[in-house]
């Protein structure tokens, strides 16, 4: 008897529940939200390449399809916003690091919240990469005919996108794989390279055209194999 009462209750409680769900998706139907309508151009920069620590002004143009006022939420994946930060202007301040960063929004009414697409700016970087040749040291000695194999450590505060190696200011080879930031090389040494020859390393920081880092050692190749004859 008991285990039966316990099963209807279980029922009534399932069905109530049911019941609920389906009249506020009823009420969903009849009533539609009628949440905060964005502009189309989404938000507008002032400008969206700027230096560290430079301000850029951020402008979301939104109506409102019921009565009364709209709260605005700016959100940002870096660097940090003016007070006040609540209105559908806002000014956004930039990191000291460089790199590509977004700011979006979401603005409400009694209804609920529409958020915005996010908008990109790039924040130039003022560093350069660190660019160390480890091997070979500089004032090494080669052969013609040996195989010379080249491991340059790069690092920057966001990331390395290429390094490149130049044997006597001509392009070598160039690489975007790394292990633990380190890049390696290989090439064979020619005649043409007998005597002092530089190598230079040259890294590329991410999303930073401008900023560059590079190092430069010199090895010295001789004619001949070791051991042999002249």
């Amino acid at each position: 008897m008991k285990n039966s009462k316990l099963k209807i209750w279980v029922l009534l409680v399932l069905g109530l529940m049911f019941l609920n769900t389906a009249c506020e998706q009823v009420g969903d139907l009849i009533n539609p939200k009628q949440l905060p309508e964005l502009d189309q151009q989404g938000i507008q920069l002032s400008r969206d390449q700027v230096m560290p620590l430079d301000t850029v002004q951020a402008i979301i143009v939104a109506t409102n399809p019921l009565e009364g006022p709209m709260q605005y939420q700016w959100l940002s994946d870096g660097g940090s916003f003016l007070a006040p930060s609540d209105n559908d202007t806002v000014c956004w301040v930039a990191p000291l690091s460089g790199g590509l960063y977004h700011l979006w929004v979401k603005v409400s009414n009694d209804d609920g919240s529409t958020e915005s697409p996010k908008k990109q700016i790039n924040v130039i970087s003022t560093s350069e990469p660190v660019v160390n040749i480890v091997q070979p040291a500089d004032g090494s000695y080669f052969v013609s005919g040996q195989i010379c194999t080249v491991k340059v450590d790069a690092r920057h505060e966001n990331g390395i996108s290429l390094v490149k190696l130049f044997v006597n200011d001509e392009l070598l080879a160039q690489s975007d794989q790394q292990v633990n930031d380190r890049y390696v090389f290989e090439f064979t040494v020619t005649e043409a390279m007998i005597g002092k020859t530089s190598l230079k390393a040259e890294a590329q920081a991410r999303n930073q055209l401008q900023s560059k880092g590079q190092d430069l050692i010199y090895i010295y190749v001789g004619g001949i194999l070791a051991g042999g004859n002249n």
